[in-house]
């Protein structure tokens, strides 16, 4: 999930760059619906964190060449470990669990705070709130708006429509005339209509997710400027010039007050969003042709379909990079590949790779090899032995060369298949250091894997799998004659 935040992150930074960027020309010719729809769908594409085909694990991978290595998506194998108690075998926790546990807490924190604060706005209103019987005009002709209350409070300073499960309109307590309470009304109807709040609320939630990212900020204040513009767009619609000047004073003694909250629609703006807001009032006669309706339109299909079609390029990115192998085939002669369940041996890899993460500085490229010397089975549980290796890579001096890592080291790994086809590590064991490795490496490994281990012939097969990862990664890079190893 973390290499899809990633991702996600970087995707939307540069569309929101895009969308920004061709703001001017979108709001001068063109209907605010058009970059509100533009904004919604990214918002919402924003909230899944993740690309098609995000692997379970959150390893980066690249795969052996086809014609020798069985290459598999690992989509379909789901790895985890499953320990338990906080003995010696307990994994060290991987920097990306602590990066994806900060994240959470901060994006739940970025929330929380935010809702409470609206919970406390309105049980502070609550008291304050005077119905009013007045006619309420389009709200009460209109069965849509029938559940719309309206309010007279004296702890606001402008009109404003909160509620996300019953809306109610509050309303300053000072004197309006009848057309510009009617204006008013309109505005918030407006609101009410289009369910702003609900959007809103999803701009929330995209701002608590990526709030460490500031673009998400510049991107949600100005979706929520682009709210009020779409009503002030529809209540001016096929009005005169006059009533647009009377509007637009509204408007201004509105600005004058305390800019609304998150889940708050209100007429008060600030910056330069008050004169963004006059210009578009101004110029909503000018941008309602049906030509620019049907400009609008298919500018609002490309901007959805370059969304669509980059998260989805992301994906296939992915799915692709962080492929991984089975089985050996080097110069020890020993071949896994044909003889063992292909998803079952990806597996290994993935909990070669997940048992090293964390344990070395990181890399640019992250690889692993291993040569299975023996399984034991019992029901669903498998005993996979093997002679493993771990490397991060790195460029140095101009090469790309094995940076951290370890090579030679026995490993008995037990999987469970689940339900489900998928495979959970159950324990990850490696032979104690020191004075007693060659007894603790007899006590578990297979007899007839001994002499390769303690010879260290497993290398030469170990080291030539690691150097394919990097070979295979400086080729998606580009950089296929930098030279490997040192």
């Amino acid at each position: 999930m973390l290499n899809g935040l990633i991702i996600t992150t970087i995707v939307s930074s540069v569309l929101i760059l895009l969308i920004l960027a061709l703001s001017p020309l979108l709001e001068r010719y063109f209907s605010n619906r058009v970059k509100a729809g533009v904004w919604l769908l990214l918002a919402v594409r924003m909230l899944i964190p993740y690309a098609p085909n995000d692997p379970v694990s959150p390893s980066f991978n690249i795969p052996l060449p086809e014609e020798r290595y069985v290459t598999v998506d690992t989509a379909g194998v789901g790895i985890e470990f499953e320990r338990e108690g906080t003995g010696e075998t307990a994994a060290s926790i991987p920097v990306s669990d602590i990066i994806l546990a900060v994240w959470i807490v901060g994006a739940v924190s970025f929330f929380a705070v935010n809702v409470i604060r609206y919970i406390l706005f309105r049980r502070r209103l609550r008291p304050h709130m005077i119905p009013m019987e007045t006619d309420l005009g389009l709200i009460d002709n209109n069965k849509r708006y029938k559940r719309l209350k309206l309010y007279r409070c004296d702890r606001i300073t402008t009109p404003m429509l909160t509620g996300i499960i019953k809306p109610v309109v509050l309303i300053p307590d000072r004197t309006y005339d009848d057309e510009e309470l009617s204006m008013v009304l309109e505005h918030e109807a407006e609101h009410f209509k289009r369910r702003d709040i609900i959007c809103k609320l999803i701009f929330l939630a995209v701002n608590s997710l990526y709030f460490f990212n500031p673009l998400v900020y510049i991107m949600v204040r100005d979706a929520n400027d682009n709210i009020e513009y779409m009503c002030d767009e529809s209540v001016c619609a096929d009005r005169d010039e006059e009533y647009r000047t009377k509007y637009s004073l509204m408007l201004l003694n509105a600005m004058r007050d305390k800019r609304p909250g998150r889940l708050v629609t209100g007429l008060s703006s600030a910056g330069r969003a008050q004169k963004r807001r006059f210009q578009n009032i101004k110029r909503i006669g000018r941008k309602t042709t049906p030509e620019m309706h049907v400009i609008g339109a298919i500018i609002t299909g490309v901007f959805s379909a370059v969304i669509l079609c980059s998260y989805a390029l992301a994906g296939e990115s992915i799915s692709v990079n962080r492929a991984s192998i089975g089985g050996a085939d080097g110069p020890t002669g020993i071949a896994v590949s044909d003889n063992i369940n292909t998803s079952l041996d990806l597996a290994v890899s993935e909990a070669i790779l997940a048992a090293n993460e964390g344990r070395y500085i990181a890399g640019e490229c992250r690889v692993e090899g291993h040569i299975i010397v023996g399984d034991a089975t019992d029901g669903r549980e498998v005993t996979i032995y093997a002679v493993t290796s771990y490397g991060e890579y790195g460029f140095d001096s101009g090469r790309f060369v094995k940076t951290a890592g370890n090579s030679n080291v026995p490993a008995a790994i037990t999987l469970r298949l689940r339900d489900d086809g998928t495979y959970a590590v159950l324990d990850y064991r490696e032979p104690e250091s020191g004075m007693n490795y060659s007894d603790s490496v007899r006590s578990f490994m297979p007899e007839e894997s001994w002499d390769m281990i303690f010879t260290n012939a497993a290398v030469p097969a170990l080291t030539q799998l690691e150097e394919r990862y990097a070979e295979a990664y400086l080729k998606r890079i580009g950089r296929e004659n930098v030279q490997i190893g040192s």
